[in-house]
């Protein structure tokens, strides 16, 4: 008789400054499909634009994106250190826009469940961008205005 699977799709939005730790989500999810996900019938599923998104013109390169990867996801995972990205014409960056489609979902559904990390690591000096950083901690403060919760991180061990 055929094995029943539950399937969770994991959307993951970042800047490029936490590359490190995008990898790190899918060797988890591998880890723990192949592990205790064969034992209890869960199965995980990572949603990235590096492998979900094809290429494509849209109103920007963010709106390709938007329109190619799954959008009902179960989980949200947003990850932060000291960059908040690039500015779409709809947000001040593609991973706040991507933050800003699965809140307004969340908020209609139920759904996804959205969790988001910072990264609590020394920014080394020739990497400072203070407007970044600024934007960064303006977005921390809109998450706490929301009613979120977030994780932090000092490395991706953690």
């Amino acid at each position: 008789m055929p094995n029943q699977i539950t399937n969770f799709s994991i959307f993951v939005a970042s800047p490029q400054d936490v590359e490190e730790e995008r990898k790190v989500i899918d060797d988890v999810a591998r880890e723990l499909n192949t592990t205790i996900g064969v034992h209890s019938g869960i199965r995980l599923d990572v949603i990235k634009w590096e492998t979900h998104s094809t290429p494509g013109f849209g109103i920007d390169a963010q709106d390709v994106v938007n329109n190619s990867v799954p959008q009902n996801h179960d989980i949200f995972v947003g990850i932060m250190w000291a960059r908040f990205g690039t500015p779409t014409s709809r947000a001040g960056s593609g991973t706040g826009e991507e933050f800003d489609r699965a809140l307004a979902s969340f908020q209609k559904t139920g759904k996804p469940r959205i969790l988001m990390y910072f990264k609590n690591e020394s920014v080394p000096f020739a990497s400072i961008d203070t407007n970044q950083i600024a934007q960064v901690k303006e977005f921390r403060q809109r998450i706490a205005e929301l009613g979120g919760l977030r994780g932090e991180f000092v490395n991706s061990e953690e």
